[in-house]
């Protein structure tokens, strides 16, 4: 009786290695190096198998060769998205700012004492808020002596007494401007002194907005 003498594990693996390591087993590559993927259709069943051309697999005379991209080309840019909401909705608003340079304006304590303007800021046309602030500062300690402050053609007039040293003035308006310079302007009020009186670190912030009311 003749005895058939299995291969060992050992002699198996090392057989393998050897047919890897002299190219017998091809690595699959779907899709190829190019990006292509390559498949035959059967004519008359209608399957489609997927092939590794890469390692010399083809169709066969029945079936028609097939081959697409991977990865499709870019498509055309999309159309341009609505235009975005405005100031109220989170986009910036147009805002000026103005400050006084150092150092403090001094102001007539007449009667017929004119406005002087303590900061400007230059701006375009349309409607606006403003939010104006000031020190007074008054070393006479006078009862009768008082400060008044507008923005001309915000129709506002700010009136404060300034006996008390350091005051603080605040002006907030809202008007439509026709363009050019915005003005913070005071004069003494009351008085008959021939002394002036002291306004420093003013500010004016200017917001553009859609409506005055």
């Amino acid at each position: 009786m003749r005895t058939i003498r299995r291969p060992s594990v050992g002699t198996v693996l090392g057989g393998l290695a050897l047919i890897v390591a002299t190219g017998g087993i091809a690595v699959a590559q779907i899709p190829d190096s190019s990006g292509v993927i390559h498949a035959c259709r059967n004519e008359a069943s209608g399957t489609v198998r997927v092939i590794n051309a890469a390692a010399g697999e083809s169709c066969t005379p029945r079936e028609i060769p097939l081959s697409w991209n991977h990865q499709g080309v870019p498509g055309p840019a999309g159309p341009a998205g609505p235009a975005g909401a405005g100031a109220g909705a989170g986009a910036s608003a147009e805002v000026y700012f103005a400050s006084m340079p150092p150092g403090p304006i001094g102001l007539s304590l007449t009667v017929s004492a004119q406005f002087t303007s303590v900061i400007s800021k230059a701006v375009p046309a349309g409607n606006y808020k403003v939010e104006a602030r000031a020190t007074v500062l008054d070393h006479f300690a006078e009862p009768s002596i008082a400060v008044e402050c507008r923005v001309p053609g915000a129709f506002n007039l700010v009136s404060i007494g300034a006996h008390t040293p350091n005051m603080q003035l605040e002006l907030t308006s809202a008007f439509a401007h026709t363009g050019g310079t915005v003005d913070l302007m005071c004069r003494g009020a009351i008085g008959d002194l021939q002394q002036t009186i002291l306004v420093q670190a003013a500010t004016m912030l200017i917001t553009k907005v859609d409506t005055v009311g």
